[in-house]
């Protein structure tokens, strides 16, 4: 497996303990630095404001999947072809 595989397999499992973190712990994002894009997305109209929270939030908890699974993809297909 190349470095590259090694260091998104890393950032995919990191990311998945930081979101678990945040559940477990319960922190809101105005407890946090990044309470400044809480406070832009306070101040967006409601229609514009909600799916860019949606989309955030979407990204945060499911976007670990994507490093995870791209490194996953090249180790399983180096064991199939032998």
């Amino acid at each position: 497996m190349k470095r590259v595989h090694y260091v998104l397999l890393m950032l995919g499992l990191v990311w998945l303990a930081f979101d678990v973190y945040l559940v477990i712990s319960d922190i809101t994002l105005r407890a946090t630095t990044l309470h400044v894009v809480a406070e832009w997305l306070d101040k967006l109209p409601v229609k514009i404001g909600t799916p860019i929270f949606l989309l955030l939030w979407a990204i945060l908890l499911l976007g670990w999947t994507v490093p995870l699974g791209l490194s996953l993809r090249q180790l399983v297909r180096r064991k199939q072809t032998g």
